[in-house]
């Protein structure tokens, strides 16, 4: 199986090389918008200009634009890719879109320990660190990014870390993968800050998603943030405010505390990179609101699949 990334792009890319595709085995795995519309779309409108059709193979020249759509183009995934995601597949560990798995984590670990996630968890090291610190708790890894997962779960499984696990979805889908109240804790290590004014309700501490966090959360569950970004530090401090949560614990320096807690040393690859640059790591954990009883999410939840 041969499968096709699309990417959507505001400019075009001239032709490079010609590249053969047997169309039976073209997959479409990713693109930027989760509407089923719109992959069915791109597939519905073969032929195309740039697109020479001989019997069962599709020839694309290099980068191919579809008319219909100009704000996308699709390339062949790299060999190392497609490698990881067909192992993906393989890995006990791993699970991709598999809303099956709601109300049944406990069941997967075989044990009913508390459930801790990470949010764009990206290659799982704080993941696997948390796992090792704390044997005695499970740890979900969350990324929509297969390739990052397949880096931590490989590790986690070469490690023998039965209490790791990792999901592949969208964050803001989140709710349908995890039961009301089957998570006990939630780590947002290093996000996107989505600096842009237009971007805030992209922020994994904006408010529609604390409601997500809220609804699979138990009772007093701890969220835990740590970022080297001034503007979502301070931003998330103003959202505790307004929401009126309880915050545990807060350092704006976590390098000066002495009495930091152990899993605040877990070493990342951005972290060591934006210490190098001398930025300082600041970290603020905080309760949800109304004795962690659910609340249902109001209104859509946020729609962006690049929210990881």
């Amino acid at each position: 199986m041969i499968r096709i990334r699309v990417v959507r792009l505001q400019f075009a890319i001239k032709n490079i090389e010609l590249t053969e595709f047997p169309k039976e085995n073209v997959e479409l795995i990713q693109t930027s918008t989760e509407r089923e519309t719109d992959k069915l779309l791109l597939f519905d409108r073969l032929p195309i200009p740039w697109c020479d059709i001989e019997g069962d193979s599709i020839n694309f020249q290099g980068w191919v634009l579809f008319p219909e759509i100009p704000a996308y183009f699709c390339r062949p995934m790299a060999k190392k890719k497609l490698a990881r995601f067909a192992e993906l597949d393989t890995f006990t560990n791993v699970f991709q879109f598999k809303k099956e798995m709601k109300g049944r984590w406990a069941e997967h670990f075989g044990n009913s320990n508390p459930i801790t996630l990470e949010l764009a968890c990206g290659k799982g090291e704080y993941t696997l660190g948390l796992a090792q610190m704390y044997p005695e708790r499970n740890f979900i890894g969350i990324d929509i990014k297969g390739n990052r997962i397949w880096r931590g779960a490989k590790l986690a499984l070469d490690q023998s870390l039965v209490n790791v696990a990792f999901l592949r979805i969208g964050i803001h889908h989140l709710t349908d993968y995890f039961e009301v109240g089957e998570i006990d804790e939630i780590w947002i290590t290093f996000p996107d800050p989505h600096l842009r004014f237009s971007r805030q309700k992209q922020r994994l501490t904006h408010p529609r998603f604390l409601k997500m966090y809220r609804q699979i959360c138990k009772p007093d569950s701890v969220i835990n943030l740590k970022t080297d970004s001034d503007e979502l530090c301070a931003y998330t401090l103003e959202v505790i405010e307004e929401e009126k949560l309880k915050i545990v614990q807060k350092s704006n320096n976590i390098y000066q505390w002495k009495e930091r807690p152990p899993e605040l040393d877990i070493p990342t690859y951005y972290e060591n990179r934006w210490l190098a640059e001398g930025k300082k790591i600041k970290y603020v954990s905080f309760q949800q609101p109304f004795g962690g009883h659910p609340e249902l999410v109001s209104g859509s939840p946020p729609t962006d699949p690049d929210t990881t």
